[in-house]
């Protein structure tokens, strides 16, 4: 099933192999034919005794599967991108649930994407599995999948809706450096400045992350370079100096960031710079109001 032999299947099948046997990881021959995208085997199992009962019913299930296949025939279709196999499923009433949108905009799967928004109820609901993040436009910025971010947008999907901590749609782009996608997530209004639970801001998880064009951006929008993140109160020029983004520091400080500034340990980035054995930045930081270093 899982490489699409139809006549070996048949030949099982005639031996008693049961269609709807299920392996270690809970997924039977069929469901396996849909994670590979074989919607022809998946066919010839449905008309030879395949069960849809065998599904996963992941509106009762508590169980997070984490990095595991969910064995759920249209979430293992979603999330393979078979179009094919999502409509043999949605012709048969399967449900669809928060979870496969995420698991296809995660993987940026635009028509299979289109093909389930008009059968989901919610798709700003919050429901753990199938993606880094429990909403799909979440997942979908995170990946950098523009396609299904726009898609989710103009499906009514909200920008501002905070999870995993508080964080945006928004501070997912920023996080991994997807800059495109940040710029549209602003056409759809959304705030940048939400900071999460613990107090991160975008400027800070971009520049820690090196994305210079995203930090670029957000310095043309007027993000405070001296704005503090979380318990021990860093400037994202902490976590640029840090995490050793070269190009990253010199931005900011052209940008005019302090570099003398102090965290609540009162460690300069230049500090923060010395912990990970980055001595670059020794003469960036001197340049810009004479620091002295030792």
């Amino acid at each position: 099933a899982y490489n699409r032999h139809l006549y070996v299947l048949d030949l099982l099948i005639a031996a008693a192999m049961d269609v709807n046997a299920r392996d270690q990881n809970g997924l039977t021959p069929w469901m396996l034919s849909v994670a590979t995208g074989h919607h022809e085997a998946l066919s010839h199992l449905l008309a030879r005794g395949a069960d849809l009962s065998y599904d996963v019913d992941l509106w009762q299930c508590e169980n997070k599967w984490g990095d595991k296949a969910v064995p759920n025939g249209l979430h293992l279709a979603a999330f393979s991108g078979s179009l094919e196999c999502c409509q043999i499923f949605l012709s048969r009433n399967q449900k669809v649930h928060s979870t496969m949108l995420t698991a296809a905009s995660m993987n940026g799967h635009v028509e299979v994407l289109q093909t389930l928004l008009p059968h989901a109820d919610d798709i700003n609901q919050i429901c753990e599995g199938g993606g880094p993040f429990p909403i799909a436009l979440h997942s979908a910025s995170f990946c950098g999948q523009l396609g299904c971010v726009d898609l989710l947008l103009s499906h009514r999907a909200l920008p501002d809706r905070t999870c995993n901590g508080g964080k945006t749609a928004f501070f997912c782009s920023m996080a991994t450096g997807n800059e495109g996608v940040g710029r549209l997530l602003l056409r759809f209004r959304a705030n940048p400045w939400i900071k999460t639970a613990v107090d991160d801001s975008v400027l800070g998880v971009a520049s820690g992350g090196g994305h210079n064009g995203c930090v670029q951006m957000l310095l043309s929008l007027r993000a405070d370079p001296h704005e503090t993140n979380g318990e021990d109160k860093a400037t994202a020029l902490h976590y640029a100096a840090q995490w050793g983004r070269e190009q990253t520091v010199r931005l900011l400080v052209r940008s005019r960031a302090d570099p003398m500034v102090q965290d609540e340990k009162q460690m300069t980035p230049l500090h923060k710079a010395g912990c990970l054995g980055f001595r670059v930045y020794g003469s960036v930081f001197r340049a810009q109001g004479g620091m002295k270093v030792g």
